[in-house]
């Protein structure tokens, strides 16, 4: 590890005001709902589970971080956590999903994949610029419904 200094980090915090703003609009629309149409508890109760996931992530402020190094490439999502020297990486894929995310996969070497976790923050233009300035090789694939 010659360089500690990354080319290019890309990181999320999930004490984020959006989270926070969706979680109270979803359940600020469910408690309409049930004052105004008469909304059955049950169902508004099940329908606000959806919002839990973004609640935990303003309470937990689960840190996400991928790091483009010159001789690695570093991620850190909540627990996981993970490193891949770049003489180890044949190219990395970009995936575009259907949801309009990027899905980022590894291939090393020996051509085995190292899917990265979905929720890394990388923009595919600024992730591509950094990876071309590391010399990683990498492909880019539209809208693939399955991927390698």
């Amino acid at each position: 590890m010659a360089d500690d200094r990354p080319i290019a980090s890309f990181r999320r915090r999930g004490r984020r005001p959006l989270n926070l703003a969706l979680t109270a609009a979803i359940w600020g629309g469910l408690a309409l709902a049930v004052w105004a149409i008469d909304l059955a508890l049950i169902w508004a109760g099940l329908f606000g589970l959806f919002a839990l996931p973004a609640l935990l992530d303003w309470i937990t402020d689960r840190q996400v971080r991928l790091a483009i190094h010159p001789d690695r490439i570093t991620w850190t999502t909540g627990r996981r956590d993970g490193v891949i020297e770049a003489d180890e990486i044949k190219h990395l894929r970009i995936d575009r999903r259907m949801d309009m995310g990027f899905r980022l996969t590894i291939v090393d070497t020996t051509g085995r994949p190292h899917r990265l976790p979905p929720e890394l923050p990388a923009p595919a233009e600024a992730l591509v610029a950094a990876l071309d300035q590391a010399g990683i090789a990498h492909a880019r694939h539209p809208f693939s419904l399955l991927s390698v």
